[in-house]
């Protein structure tokens, strides 16, 4: 019906004074119940170590994918990252709990750049590694991650 990884990340709570837990690796059905469960599981755990709040989904260290999808959901995803359904949010937000921070990913512009510089860089890199040019029948876009605080 679901699962929770709860996480307990000694080194922030000791060397950077983070009173957490976190919870990553969360997957569930759509049933409020069985996410209720699974958070209070966490927070128990939590409350367990003396930690102060709950936060995530979040991996085992702060170099690792975080956060929950809000909206396109049927776009390629574009980067490494987490995928969820609509209902998590929902979920969630009837849980109490609240954004902490917005991850955008968006269009990137490719009509203004230095095309000349970025052409020398790539015959440089192909010259060095030895590689040969692929052309695509289909048109990708490319798209950016940036942070942004709300």
């Amino acid at each position: 019906m679901g699962r929770v990884a709860v996480i307990v990340n000694n080194d922030e709570i000791n060397s950077l004074a983070i009173n957490k837990i976190r919870f990553g690796w969360f997957d569930v059905i759509d049933d409020i119940e069985v996410t209720r469960v699974l958070l209070d599981k966490v927070y128990q755990i939590g409350k367990k170590h003396n930690l102060e709040f709950m936060e995530g989904p979040l991996g085992f260290s702060n170099l690792d994918k975080v956060g929950v999808l809000t909206k396109g959901y049927k776009e390629m995803s574009t980067m490494i990252t987490w995928y969820n359904y609509p209902y998590y949010v929902d979920h969630f937000e009837a849980l109490g709990f609240q954004k902490n921070t917005k991850w955008l990913e968006h269009y990137f512009c490719t009509k203004n750049l230095r095309h000349d510089y970025y052409k020398r860089m790539a015959d440089v890199i192909k010259k060095r590694y030895k590689l040969k040019e692929l052309h695509f029948k289909k048109n990708y876009r490319c798209l950016a991650l940036c942070k942004q605080d709300f």
